[in-house]
C-alpha cells in the first residue's frame, strides 16, 4: 500500500501542470553509484505499474499459502485430538466393563453363599 501511494504522488506530481514539457519527458536523479541518470517518465509509470502488479499477484499468493498452513494445522490439530479422546475414552470404557464384571463376580459369590446358608439347615 505504501509503494501505491507513492506511485500515485509521483503520478500526480508528473502529471500536474506545474512540470515543463522537457520536465514531463526526462527526470534526473542518481543511480546506486552516485552517477546522475536520466529517467523518462513513462519509464518510471511503466516501473510503479509494474511493482504494483507483482504486489497484486504475490499478496493473494502468501495469503493462499497461510490459509494452507492454517488449515493444515487446524487439521493435524483436531486429528490428534480425537485420536486422543478416542483413546482416553476407550480405556474408560474398558475400566467400565472391568467394573461391572467385578461387580457381576462379587454379586454371584454372594448369591451362592445365599443360597449355601439356605440349604444347611
Amino acid at each position: 500500500k505504501v509503494e501505491e501511494r507513492v506511485c500515485q504522488e509521483f503520478n500526480k506530481k508528473i502529471s500536474s501542470s506545474e512540470i515543463s514539457n522537457e520536465a514531463e519527458q526526462y527526470s534526473e536523479g542518481q543511480d546506486a553509484e552516485g552517477e546522475r541518470v536520466q529517467v523518462k517518465k513513462e519509464d518510471v509509470q511503466l516501473a510503479c505499474q509494474q511493482l504494483l502488479d507483482q504486489q497484486n499477484q504475490t499478496i493473494p499468493a502468501r495469503e493462499e499459502e497461510m490459509q494452507s498452513a492454517m488449515t493444515g494445522w487446524m487439521n493435524d490439530y483436531f486429528s490428534t485430538l480425537k485420536e486422543k479422546q478416542y483413546a482416553r475414552n476407550r480405556l474408560r470404557i474398558q475400566e467400565i466393563q472391568q467394573a461391572v464384571e467385578e461387580c457381576l463376580e462379587e454379586i454371584n459369590e454372594k448369591a451362592e453363599d445365599f443360597d449355601d446358608d439356605d440349604e444347611e439347615p
